[in-house]
């Protein structure tokens, strides 16, 4: 009898163990899978003779199967809008050769953007000196789903995402 009566009472403690509840725990990260998009923002970037290119370090390390795409502060629209136009972003001479590219690179740790180009001596200020760029870190797992319909312009990505653009990380 006692073989039977000690494991039906541990068998009931345990089920009455593991049926307690107790209070909730704090509410999540919102995002799907509780990862988030991060937002950079560098600005009054000036590409220069020394290389013609910036290199910024991330404030924390991305994964390595994370996504990042670059855009460009190109000007605002008549009421106002911000255009983003995305990297790379290539300029011709009007006889359809290369003038020059903003272009970049990325690990883990850091991103570089540069100007490709065959005589960047003779790029002007407008599109050397000042400019503003938004680095945008997409996790793997979003990477991974992206299609043909994925969007292409910063805005659409914002939106796909749900990035908060009030949380914007001001790199320096």
């Amino acid at each position: 009898m006692k073989k039977i009566v000690i494991p039906f009472i541990t068998f009931l403690l345990f089920v009455g163990f593991v049926s307690c509840t107790g209070p909730q725990g704090p509410q999540g990260t919102n995002g799907q899978d509780g990862l988030l998009s991060q937002v950079y923002e560098i600005s009054n970037v000036n590409f220069v003779a020394s290389g013609f290119s910036v290199l910024y370090n991330f404030s924390t390390p991305i994964y390595a199967s994370d996504h990042v795409l670059i855009y460009r502060l190109a000007g605002t629209t008549t009421l106002g809008a911000d255009i983003w136009k995305p990297l790379p972003e290539t300029y011709f001479f009007p006889d359809g050769t290369l003038d020059f590219s903003y272009n970049f690179n990325f690990s883990k740790n850091d991103f570089q953007i540069y100007l490709d180009g065959n005589n960047l001596q003779t790029v002007t200020d407008a599109y050397r000196l000042g400019q503003v760029f938004r680095i945008v870190v997409v996790p793997g797992v979003f990477v991974n789903k992206m299609n043909s319909t994925t969007p292409t312009s910063y805005n659409e990505l914002i939106k796909k995402y749900n990035i908060d653009e009030s949380k914007i990380i001001q790199l320096k």
